[in-house]
């Protein structure tokens, strides 16, 4: 599993959005400063905002990069609180990956 996650910093007052596998290791790692040329040094108390569990890689960085290009706090909290928004926002991302099997020839 993969995760898109946002992450908030009440003193600085800003979301931030990335990807991991790993989502309480991420968190520490931006908390620590692990990363010195993140955007998210500028704080040191990130929490958790929302967490989107999805199939791979491929999707979850499809995810974080159209949540990044949108540039919207509007978004990130209407993300949050509209659950019918959300699984709207969802499957369209999600429907670009859907795998379809592929189908076997019968013996002939």
């Amino acid at each position: 599993m993969h995760y898109c996650y946002i992450i908030y910093s009440q003193s600085a007052d800003r979301f931030y959005i990335g990807e991991t596998n790993n989502f309480s290791r991420r968190i520490a790692e931006h908390n620590n400063h692990i990363f010195r040329s993140s955007f998210s040094i500028i704080a040191n108390d990130w929490c958790e905002y929302m967490i989107i569990e999805l199939p791979n890689i491929k999707v979850a960085r499809t995810m974080e990069r159209r949540l990044k290009k949108m540039k919207s706090r509007k978004l990130i909290e209407r993300l949050k609180i509209n659950d019918t928004f959300r699984t709207s926002f969802l499957n369209e991302i999600t429907s670009e990956w859907v795998l379809v099997p592929m189908r076997r020839d019968e013996p002939k």
